[in-house]
């Protein structure tokens, strides 16, 4: 495996701000790549989890709603972290010169993991090409496509899992090795600068806004400033960089606005105006299919190239996600056989729309990793779209982090689910009894629609659900934890095959 790249004590405290407490400015320190191990390959040398911590790791003690790391400083140090970094020194440290490591005292750990990043980036990941990815829905799709796409064909780095937050992507940000030539990293955020701080640590050459739409908006506030928050990453484009934009979205114009001169638009969607488009959308029956068109600038849009495409999972909006992965790979100089052969290549990650059939031929969709109104609806309409051969059922659950409009989003949701061809709707989760009142006064059979209050209920009337011939769709926000129901289901009826 490659060599893990290193920092000096010196170059990590100049990084970050900090100061030396103790120990050796010239000892070298591995803090990035994918060392390995007898127990597997590394994704990195930081660690924040002095549970899992190795000999030769980088302990950052952060300070979380449950634990505080800095409680855990003196057990990282017995177990061999070669440098920790903290915002204040716990009363009952106890360390030798000769026997730890060192020990640097940062204003804000957490920050400091983010400044270590970049600096790790600027050394060693200047001559990777870098997409980054924000957005209200899909990030996690659209980064996992284009990384499909690109690993085809180059060494290519991307953020693991959800790995999107503050503490995410700067870790993911230690994946990178000089040998890559493209990094994909997801930039998330629920309140404003956050996406603007993470990308100055991914500095990406191409970033993309997936969409606009509610979300976090007891800590983002309105559409407006959640738009404002989300397009902070087209701040940090540099001179000739490129903004993939939503041509479909009703916010496409005030995104566009924040291109700054000397940077690149190309916005994707279902638009013929688009400059990655998709038409001749086929949903059923799978695969999906779809003809994929490049055009340029001008006006009227010339056609450069077309290809079809096949997708292996369904819904409309993955044909939407696939766009906006083609249009960052075209950002990034890939051609389009080359766009449609990793799309026709990919596989979902767990909970996100994943198709499962039962051995007694009934469908599951697990779509249970995240939840707000624009998904919600997304993922209802691509549900129909997909199954119109079986009876459809569905098991939703809180869209959380919604604040003060919760209960108004939730009401709407059931007045919406009245409109939608479902046999039978259970819902479950203290903000679900307002979708639950939103809808039963719309639904022609009370039967239609049941709140079950609680797990029990809901694992009892979902057994009832899945039957042969039946669809059901699992989809709420990740603190409902629907997956825990699907497993229960899987295992009682028996897993068949997962699409």
């Amino acid at each position: 495996m490659t060599a893990a790249p290193a920092f000096t004590v010196a170059e990590m405290v100049r990084a970050t701000g900090g100061t030396l407490v103790i120990g050796d400015p010239t000892q070298s320190i591995r803090v990035g790549g994918t060392g390995g191990s007898a127990r597997g390959p590394r994704a990195h040398r930081i660690s924040i989890d002095s549970r899992t911590l190795r000999r030769g790791d980088v302990f950052f003690a952060i300070k979380g709603e449950r634990f505080d790391g800095h409680c855990y400083l003196n057990e990282s140090l017995k177990r061999g972290a070669a440098a920790c970094f903290v915002s204040n020194l716990p009363e009952d440290l106890a360390v030798s010169s000769t026997a730890y490591g060192a020990i640097i005292r940062v204003a804000d750990s957490k920050k400091a993991l983010g400044d270590l990043a970049l600096a790790y980036r600027e050394k060693y990941g200047s001559e990777v090409r870098r997409a980054g990815i924000s957005g209200s829905c899909g990030k996690t799709t659209v980064k996992e496509m284009t990384a499909q796409i690109l690993r085809g064909a180059w060494p290519t780095v991307q953020s693991p899992g959800n790995f999107n937050n503050d503490i995410g992507c700067p870790l993911s940000i230690f994946r990178i090795l000089p040998e890559h030539r493209f990094g994909v990293f997801e930039i998330g955020a629920s309140a404003p600068n956050e996406v603007g701080r993470l990308a100055r640590i991914v500095a990406p050459h191409a970033a993309a806004v997936t969409n606009i739409s509610l979300e976090h908006t007891a800590t983002f506030g309105t559409l407006d400033q959640i738009a404002a928050g989300e397009s902070e990453i087209l701040d940090e484009l540099p001179p000739g960089g490129t903004a993939v934009l939503p041509r479909d979205d009703s916010y496409y114009e005030f995104l566009k606005s924040r291109v700054g001169s000397g940077r690149t638009a190309l916005n994707f969607g279902f638009s013929p105006d688009a400059n990655v488009s998709a038409s001749r959308v086929s949903l059923w029956p799978g695969p999906v299919s779809f003809r994929l068109t490049h055009r340029d600038g001008s006006a009227g849009g010339r056609v450069i190239e077309e290809r079809d495409c096949v997708l292996p999972v369904p819904g409309r909006f993955n044909v939407a996600n696939a766009c906006a992965a083609a249009a960052l790979c075209l950002a990034l100089g890939t051609s389009l056989e080359r766009i449609a052969a990793g799309l026709a290549e990919y596989r979902p990650p767990a909970m996100r729309f994943e198709v499962l059939t039962l051995k007694n031929n009934a469908v599951l969709v697990n779509d249970s990793y995240n939840a707000n109104p624009g998904s919600m609806r997304s993922s209802l309409e691509s549900f129909v779209d997909a199954f119109p051969n079986r009876r459809l059922g569905a098991v939703l659950g809180d869209m959380l982090e919604l604040g003060e409009i919760s209960r108004r989003e939730h009401q709407l949701l059931g007045k919406y689910l009245a409109g939608l061809p479902f046999e039978k709707i259970l819902l479950h989760g203290p903000q679900s009894r307002f979708t639950y009142e939103g809808a039963k006064s719309h639904f022609a059979g009370e039967k239609s629609i049941s709140y079950c209050p609680d797990r029990e209920t809901l694992m009892r009337e979902a057994e009832h659900l899945v039957q042969p011939g039946n669809a059901v769709l699992f989809k709420a926000s990740r603190g409902v934890r629907l997956e825990e129901i699907v497993e229960r289901l899987t295992e009682k009826f028996g897993a068949g095959l997962r699409v």
